[in-house]
């Protein structure tokens, strides 16, 4: 496609999906750092309510020492849907109470002096990530029979709650699926239309205007641009089309000029050529032509030294005194008498 091959369009085209590639890509990492957040924070506002609950049932059975109706308590709530497991430590991190016996006797390294609750997501030990609930157990006042003054053992324990991270993580992922999806479509609408604008607006009057200016320097002096509208662009095409008539006017009276120096040099009745100072015939009047049986256009263009003298280096200083070698070098007017050929081969001797 003639779009493809544009550099402009192209260049727009790279540009702009890259830079909507970027900003989508800095958008879904940030929105899905956020997501995960939000459904980390809702999770554990859903959890707080079955913690307190449990807290309050933990604390009851505490109270009347029924150890058995605690394991069953944190048992139960580990066959919860949802919950990968549950367990109690004491303040020193040993976990007395699990929903998993092999969790049993194991270690969970606590911050004592925490006294509040939080959610967070972690890494099990099978490496699987998990969304842990952590809820200090305060020592109150009816506790403080068994495990002394508050000021000095304000925990009794901690509550472990880890819930499975897999529907959050399956729902960012699926949210963020979608997202990316939406971004593409974004994008490639973003382009498409960004491509019609610029074919439009951009392509379509630069490439009218390269057609004529491509036609002017072949020299169609009428060809002129088409354009439309009010913009740069336009602005530019009028801009062109002034400065064509203006070439066209300033080539016509130069011509005009030509043909009056033409006409004023055959009338003169002695043959008459202009040489420029690169020895190459600029003008000839009908009377030098009508000498050396030249054509109207013959000799013109060509240098003085192969018309004249069918040579193809100019005439020697020490053999021939040449008028544009004279005149470059002394500026002033010099006559000379030459030989000159013919086209019939024949020898004409001017003055110059």
């Amino acid at each position: 496609m003639d779009w493809l091959r544009s550099r402009l369009n192209r260049k727009f085209a790279i540009g702009t999906a890259g830079g909507l590639v970027a900003s989508s890509l800095v958008f879904l990492v940030l929105f899905l750092a956020l997501y995960r957040g939000e459904l980390a924070d809702e999770r554990a506002a859903a959890a707080e309510q079955v913690n307190q609950l449990l807290q309050t049932s933990l604390e009851n059975a505490m109270l009347k020492r029924d150890l058995e109706g605690l394991r069953v308590i944190v048992d139960r709530l580990g066959q919860q849907p949802g919950i990968e497991a549950v367990f109690i430590t004491n303040p020193a991190g040993e976990i007395r109470f699990a929903s998993d016996p092999a969790l049993l006797g194991g270690f969970q390294p606590t911050d004592p002096d925490r006294r509040t609750s939080f959610t967070d997501f972690v890494e099990n030990a099978d490496a699987s990530e998990i969304l842990r609930s952590v809820n200090p157990v305060s020592n109150k006042a009816p506790c403080m029979e068994c495990h002394g003054a508050a000021d000095q053992h304000p925990v009794n324990g901690v509550l472990y709650v880890d819930y499975d991270a897999a529907p959050i993580r399956h729902k960012a992922r699926r949210t963020t699926l979608l997202l990316m999806g939406s971004g593409a479509m974004i994008v490639l609408l973003n382009i498409a239309g960004g491509w019609w604008f610029i074919q439009r607006y951009v392509i379509g009057p630069v490439g009218r205007l390269t057609v004529a200016s491509q036609a002017l320097a072949q020299g169609d002096l009428g060809r002129r641009a088409d354009p439309r509208g009010n913009d740069e662009l336009a602005q530019l095409g009028h801009a062109f089309n002034r400065m064509a008539a203006q070439l066209q006017d300033r080539i016509n009276e130069s011509e005009q000029q030509r043909s009056f120096l033409q006409d004023l040099i055959d009338a003169i009745p002695d043959g008459v050529r202009v040489i420029g100072p690169d020895y190459r015939v600029l003008m000839t009047n009908r009377a030098y032509r009508h000498q050396l049986g030249l054509g109207d256009e013959d000799g013109v263009g060509d240098t003085c030294h192969r018309v004249s003298h069918q040579s193809e280096h100019p005439c020697p200083r020490t053999l021939v005194t040449c008028p544009v070698q004279e005149i470059a070098s002394h500026a002033r007017p010099i006559k000379a008498l030459h030989r000159h050929h013919d086209t019939a081969g024949q020898w004409h001797q001017q003055y110059r």
